[in-house]
């Protein structure tokens, strides 16, 4: 499969020229297959990316925070229209 074929892998090569941190999840789950604690202060190498994704059966998990220079605001509402 060339790397066009595989769009999992053609997004993570670009998230990661982009500069972020990128892992590798299973498919519906919201936690990398990895432990990730390392990956709070480096980035996979290229070659790692190619590697985890080639084959297409992962999500694609984005370490936020300064790694990535990703901010998430997680906000919930309750049933008043108040935050909880």
């Amino acid at each position: 499969m060339s790397e066009i074929e595989n769009k999992t892998l053609t997004y993570a090569l670009k998230y990661y020229d982009m500069g972020w941190c990128i892992l590798p999840a299973k498919k519906g789950e919201k936690h990398p297959i990895i432990p990730w604690k390392d990956y709070q202060y480096k980035r996979p190498t290229r070659e790692q990316i190619i590697g985890w994704f080639s084959n297409n059966d992962y999500n694609i998990f984005l370490v936020t925070g300064k790694i990535s220079g990703i901010c998430v605001v997680d906000v919930d509402v309750n049933e008043n229209g108040g935050f909880t």
